[in-house]
């Protein structure tokens, strides 16, 4: 690149990667214009676009929630913005990352914290540090008093509960607290302007999708939490909407009626059904679920070997990619050849090079040490499996849970690592069990390779398979039963990555399609009243599919994740 990318760029790229494919896809054309790269561009020419918006766009995607009772999937509506307005509002949250005291989080909450400084991972700190701490922290708790007991509860309907006027309350309190200039704070309640626009179609209050929402999220509840902190120090613990007391009985109902309360003065209520209370000791001995991997081999060394051979040693990307098939591992490669461009990445690998230790590293990094890492967790994490269904018999609902979490942990590895014949097994195993229902049908569809009953479940499960399903050339069946939204959003998110699909039955038909099939039939869209896909269309211009899954199987920054889809994008505690 012959501009380098600002913190804003990589933050932004680097969130949506893992979030939604399309909106990454769209952020990488956006960005082709080497101007676009740099924070100026963003404070000056975005911002000013995004404040002179007559007509907001967003893409109204349907993500996985669960199954009903009656077998059919629920959705929730996440609004996802433009390239622009992703880049405005990645930089505006950036600037509230710089008065911590008014924008972060309280420290009893582990969910939404604000990246900072030279921090380009996402424009949040990753969801699952946050999870995992919070888990510690109530462990800790647990482990100070015996004759406790740990109460579960969360807030119904939380983003649409929250109205549009409380929210520019909210922030127009933040701002003056924190003396943000003038043009943050526009562009703040601009963005709100929008989702009132957009919402009011279809529903109503915060929406879930763009990533400033979840900051207003925080602001809401900031008095409360500060409150809670005050009469239930250590013993009080938010992630996002989910609360969790570590008290005894009698406190615990005292200080479940003073969160409620507060809440109440928000407009918000607990929900009179998600309410759990169980004893310290039984949640202790359910806790094991959520300890990291202590093996010197490990997803992260497995992933990181493979990252670094993409970065040092990118001529060994094909050799690779040929020992994976044959070990019928399905994790495809990214190419970091842009990266390497970069003269950071350049003056850090000189750096490097001249390290005794690093160059002793990377004699003995192979494809053949990573492919054996590859099959040695493999086989650990099948073991781990079958323990771990142990637990989901049975009356015991904490340890349904905390193993359900541990679950979907291994099942988004095993995705990639397990044998077709071991997918099929382990779909078969998991498929009685309604919070593991996208993970079977995922895994069916990559031993399979057919498509067909993954269609209903959206965006969501065809992204978690599609790279995967890219790595050979065989047809992959998609029979079409039929056209609802969901189904047409898997299948151009299918598209998008150019699954070699082989469809029968009715074609599936929407904007998405078109946009995501690329080539000249994108031009279709450069008069759509749609405002999102108009302009998607505006920034694809008249280029050949290529130039959308280009975009795909290239890296935008060294710190991009490699295996993210299924890792990333199935673990759904982040979202709510």
């Amino acid at each position: 690149m012959s501009n380098k990318p600002g913190i804003v760029a990589k933050r932004a790229t680097n969130q949506y990667r893992v979030r939604d494919i399309l909106a990454y896809a769209s952020l990488r054309l956006y960005l082709k214009n080497q101007c676009a790269l740099r924070e100026r561009w963003v404070h000056e020419i975005a911002s000013e676009l995004v404040l002179n918006q007559t007509q907001p766009g967003y893409n109204h995607v349907l993500y996985f929630k669960r199954i009903d009772k009656e077998g059919n999937c629920e959705f929730r509506d996440l609004y996802i913005p433009g390239p622009n307005e992703i880049l405005v509002e990645t930089a505006l949250l950036g600037e509230c990352a710089k008065h911590a005291e008014v924008f972060q989080p309280a420290s009893s909450v582990y969910s939404y914290r604000l990246s900072s400084g030279n921090e380009t991972r996402g424009v949040y700190k990753y969801y699952f540090y946050g999870f995992h701490d919070r888990h510690r922290a109530i462990a800790e708790a647990c482990r100070e008093r015996s004759d406790t007991l740990v109460l579960y509860n969360d807030i119904k309907r939380f983003y649409p509960s929250i109205s549009l006027g409380r929210a520019r309350n909210v922030w127009n309190s933040a701002c003056d607290d924190a003396n943000l200039s003038d043009r943050s704070r526009e562009i703040g309640l601009k963005l709100l302007e929008n989702y009132e626009r957009t919402t009011s179609n279809g529903g109503s209050g915060l929406p879930i999708g763009p990533m400033f929402s979840h900051l207003i999220g925080n602001l809401v509840l900031r008095e409360v939490d500060l409150r809670m902190e005050e009469i239930a120090p250590n013993r009080y613990f938010r992630y996002v909407d989910d609360f969790v007391f570590v008290a005894t009985e009698e406190k615990a109902g005292e200080l479940e009626e003073n969160l409620k309360l507060l809440l109440s003065a928000k407009e918000l209520e607990l929900h009179p059904e998600k309410r759990e209370p169980v004893p310290a000791a039984r949640w202790l001995s359910a806790a094991n679920v959520f300890e990291s991997e202590m093996s010197p081999v490990s997803w992260k060394s497995f992933i990181g070997g493979l990252k670094q051979l993409m970065l040092f040693k990118p001529d060994l990307k094909g050799e690779i990619e040929r020992k994976f098939l044959d070990a019928e591992i399905r994790v495809r490669p990214t190419d970091y050849s842009d990266v390497r461009q970069d003269y950071n990445f350049l003056n850090r690998m000189r750096i490097l090079l001249e390290s005794g230790w690093f160059r002793l590293k990377m004699f003995h990094l192979s494809p053949d040490r990573v492919l054996y890492e590859g099959i040695q967790l493999r086989s650990r994490y099948m073991r781990m499996l079958w323990d771990t269904l142990e637990y989901m018999d049975g009356d015991d609902s904490i340890g349904r849970k905390m193993s359900t979490s541990r679950l979907r942990y291994l099942l988004s590895r095993l995705a990639y690592l397990a044998t077709p014949e071991q997918l099929l097994t382990i779909s078969g195993s998991i498929g009685e069990f309604e919070e593991l229902a996208i993970f079977a049908t995922v895994l069916r569809a990559l031993a399979s390779r057919d498509v067909s009953d993954l269609l209903k479940f959206g965006s969501v499960a065809a992204q978690s398979v599609a790279p995967s399903l890219k790595m050979d050339s065989r047809p992959v069946r998609c029979s079409v039963s039929s056209n609802t939204e969901a189904a047409s959003q898997a299948y151009a998110t299918l598209l998008l990555y150019g699954v070699p699909l082989e469809v029968s039955g009715e074609p599936l038909e929407s904007q998405m399609v078109t946009f995501c099939q690329g080539g000249r039939g994108v031009s279709e869209l450069f008069e759509s009243s749609d405002t999102y896909f108009r302009e998607l269309a505006c920034l694809h211009g008249l280029d050949e599919p290529e130039v959308l899954r280009w975009s795909l199987e290239t890296a935008f920054d060294r710190d991009e994740e490699m295996a993210s889809e299924m890792t990333g994008i199935l673990d759904m505690s982040y979202l709510v």
